[in-house]
């Protein structure tokens, strides 16, 4: 290719026109449009329409409303992720595959899950396991990049933030009784008869009297559990965490199915309400501290962003 031509095409590249055939080694290679530009990198067109498609699907599978302004949440987007993956290869910030696998470890162990429950709970909110890794290891880049700024050491919480916090949203624990009766997937007819029949008989002992539960479970459930009083979290395996805000009254029962989104536990489950009571500060403080920390380290990395991109050269292309 001649000069002229190559001055030429990088003129059109800057210009941001688009359905450009130029001819490189004989081939034909398209240009596509230039939307942006940040600092000295680009973002097509075609990128910011594939991220909108993307995330229109995402929200759709989560039964989620898409963003009002959805051009704009995109485009926002792309240049964090532009400004971020710049600054993580000038500062040699390296996020590898065993660190982020620890972190989901970490994750996992946290909200007692296995890592094929913990996909189908992704699944249920529209987000694949690749999906959630990437972001994962995204915010572990962004993490360890804010890390090395001097506003990093003001996000940990002290005593005054952690009570406060405290103070204003007071964990309860319950005391919850659990019961189970299995639906095996694939059961013949006759045994989901058998089942339901079963089901049928526990929902009418315990409408008639809640406070029976315990004897009702004994004769009629294949397992039942007194809990104890526990709290949502390790305690408890996620699938029984809607009964937190399900159950409000003593003595009140709460019932659903599982399907087979809960490896081992597809069948009826349920829950009484037998007691709550506040929960001590002492108890909790470590998972308030952890909460609060979550809380500022997200209002600093947003404030952290704003400042990069304060600090860029990000130019609308025409």
């Amino acid at each position: 290719m001649n000069g002229g031509r190559m001055r030429r095409l990088r003129s059109f590249l800057l210009a941001g026109c688009a359905g450009i055939l130029a001819a490189v080694h004989g081939e034909a290679v398209v240009v596509e449009k230039i939307a942006i530009k940040v600092n000295d990198e680009i973002i097509t067109q075609a990128e910011i329409t594939q991220r909108e498609q993307e995330v229109v699907a995402e929200y759709a599978r989560a039964k989620r409303q898409v963003p009002g302004n959805l051009r704009q949440f995109v485009t926002d987007q792309l240049i964090n992720d532009r400004l971020i993956t710049q600054l993580a290869k000038k500062e040699g910030v390296i996020v590898g595959h065993a660190e982020v696998e620890d972190r989901i470890k970490r994750i996992l162990k946290s909200q007692s899950m296995d890592l094929d429950s913990f996909k189908s709970s992704l699944a249920g909110e529209g987000i694949s396991y690749d999906m959630f890794y990437e972001q994962t290891r995204k915010k572990m880049v962004m993490q360890k990049l804010f890390y090395k700024t001097p506003g990093a050491a003001a996000i940990t919480p002290d005593d005054r933030e952690i009570e406060d916090f405290y103070r204003k949203n007071a964990p309860q624990e319950m005391h919850l009784m659990h019961l189970y009766v299995s639906m095996p997937v694939g059961a013949s007819f006759a045994v989901r008869n058998a089942k339901e029949r079963q089901i049928k008989a526990i929902e009418a002992a315990l409408a008639a009297n809640p406070w029976g539960f315990a004897a009702v479970a004994a004769v009629n459930a294949e397992v039942w559990r007194d809990w104890g009083y526990v709290l949502p979290g390790p305690d408890l395996p996620k699938y029984l965490y809607p009964a937190f805000s399900k159950l409000t009254y003593k003595g009140q029962v709460f019932s659903f199915r599982v399907v087979n989104e809960i490896p081992g536990f597809p069948g009826f489950h349920a829950l009484m309400l037998a007691d709550k009571r506040q929960v001590a500060l002492d108890k909790v403080r470590d998972r308030i501290s952890s909460a609060v920390y979550e809380n500022k380290l997200n209002d600093a990395l947003e404030a952290w962003i704003l400042s990069l991109r304060k600090g860029a050269a990000i130019v609308n292309m025409p």
